[in-house]
């Protein structure tokens, strides 16, 4: 696949970045049936700096629809940029509505989850427990360990949040101490 966008998506761009409102609600509408990959970073940017809550939400909807496997990359190096962004929780949550494989970027998501507000916690909980049976028993500690060693600088409502999402992270283990994943 080309990284260089089609004349539609360039055109769909386009509209996305016009500022017209009808122009945008027709971009969006091609969007769920032509659209492709090029077209995610002008739906997250239009996502995050519209004031109109319809786009907004069909922007979620489009990223949540998203099956490009280059699309968690696109939308974790969004949410990795837009860190301090007042619409974060908003990003994160089309991450676990969508279903598509983060594994590969839950260290950006237990960071979430520790640093950031209440909301995007409970959205990067969700992220990451939608992910987590994905991946190796050192590196689900890893991500536990990082959360116990921070977990004393939240205050007491999050402290609970992050405690449920160790017992997430960390494998079940059996009588004989071996990973409930290994045996499938």
């Amino acid at each position: 696949m080309s990284s260089i966008p089609d004349p539609r998506s360039k055109q769909l761009i386009e509209q996305l970045e016009s500022g017209q409102d009808a122009l945008i609600s027709s971009a969006l509408q091609q969007i769920r049936e032509h659209g492709t990959f090029h077209i995610i970073p002008a739906l997250i940017k239009l996502m995050l700096s519209t004031r109109d809550s319809m786009v907004e939400s069909e922007c979620a909807a489009l990223l949540c629809d998203l099956t490009d496997p280059r699309g968690p990359e696109m939308v974790s190096n969004a949410i990795a940029q837009n860190r301090r962004h007042p619409k974060l929780a908003s990003l994160v949550a089309t991450c676990w509505m969508g279903r598509q494989d983060y594994a590969p970027h839950l260290a950006l998501f237990v960071n979430l989850a520790i640093e950031e507000d209440y909301l995007t916690t409970l959205e990067a909980f969700s992220v990451i427990e939608e992910n987590i049976a994905k991946l190796d028993t050192a590196k689900r500690m890893e991500y536990a360990a990082l959360i116990e060693g921070r977990i004393s600088k939240a205050n007491p409502e999050k402290q609970k949040l992050l405690q449920e999402l160790i017992s997430v992270i960390k494998p079940i283990q059996g009588p004989f101490f071996i990973d409930r994943e290994e045996l499938s």
